[in-house]
């Protein structure tokens, strides 16, 4: 999926894009230590310092109650088990990573919390919002300026749809489906993207690039994530929030009927722009913005 975000292939229809970007890669879980979560944060530290503008990720709680391969915990459900349970928004993330309210596991979420927070100062944070359409809202992941607010100031969540119109000029609501899940509680920071059925590289086998293609909203995220790169080469002196700002009130929302408005105010300008609760703000224009 890295491919969709900066493959450098000169020429191709495959290329990245931002194929001049660079990439600093982490795994997650990368287990060094007793706890999964000790490298979390460190990751994402590793990252800040590394320069990186755009955090992706493209990962989810599973949720095996719900019958589907795809099915992950999404935000409203984790809200209900926060409240049912009695438990802090920290407490209730520390039982999603780690089964656990206390010890290490809440050291270990208050961390990640923390260094999402601060990778905020200097880059966006871009989660793949899931991939199952039978989710009645994002995954909790990709909402997680629901339970912790502070991490709104630079978010975009990214969905996974196929559009099969002709082109997005005159496009409809009818030309667009939805796989994966809807941007719900998110759609305020929420952009529709086409991640379906994509050729994407895999390995090099004796000198020869080899592609194989896949669905999911692992590969719709990391192509906002490469429009980042390209915005804040072209806006140096932005913030990550005047460049998530610029990113979702000029995507194409013209196909569906706004469901409310966000206000966008930055540079003495304010500007109003419609999201829907299926497709949040719409389908990124790189160009536009």
């Amino acid at each position: 999926v890295a491919s969709m975000a900066a493959g450098d292939v000169t020429g191709s229809a495959r290329s990245g894009v931002a194929p001049d970007a660079d990439l600093v890669l982490s795994s997650i879980p990368n287990i060094i230590g007793s706890n999964e979560g000790d490298d979390y944060a460190a990751d994402l530290d590793a990252a800040r310092t590394a320069g990186a503008v755009a955090s992706n990720n493209s990962w989810v709680y599973g949720d095996s109650t719900d019958g589907n391969a795809n099915a992950n915990v999404n935000v409203t459900e984790s809200k209900a088990d926060i409240l049912s349970n009695g438990w802090t928004n920290a407490e209730g993330l520390a039982r999603l990573m780690h089964g656990s309210i206390s010890g290490q596991a809440l050291v270990d979420s208050n961390a990640y919390i923390t260094a999402l927070n601060n990778f905020q100062n200097s880059g966006v944070v871009v989660f793949a919002a899931g991939n199952y359409n039978g989710e009645s809202d994002v995954s909790v992941l990709a909402g997680l300026p629901e339970l912790f607010p502070e991490l709104a100031e630079a978010w975009i969540a990214v969905n996974l749809t196929d559009f099969d119109g002709s082109s997005i000029s005159s496009a409809s609501e009818s030309d667009f489906t939805l796989y994966g899940n809807k941007c719900g509680s998110a759609k305020e920071y929420c952009l529709t993207v086409d991640g379906f059925g994509l050729s994407g590289a895999t390995w090099v086998n004796s000198g020869t690039s080899q592609y194989a293609s896949g669905s999911g909203s692992s590969f719709s995220a990391p192509m906002v994530s490469g429009g980042i790169a390209l915005l804040s080469q072209a806006f140096p002196n932005h913030t990550p929030e005047q460049i998530t700002d610029r990113l979702l009130a000029s995507a194409n929302n013209d196909w569906f009927t706004a469901s409310g408005n966000t206000t966008f105010t930055t540079h003495g300008a304010s500007i109003k722009h419609g999201y829907h609760d299926k497709w949040g703000h719409g389908v990124p224009d790189f160009y536009a913005a």
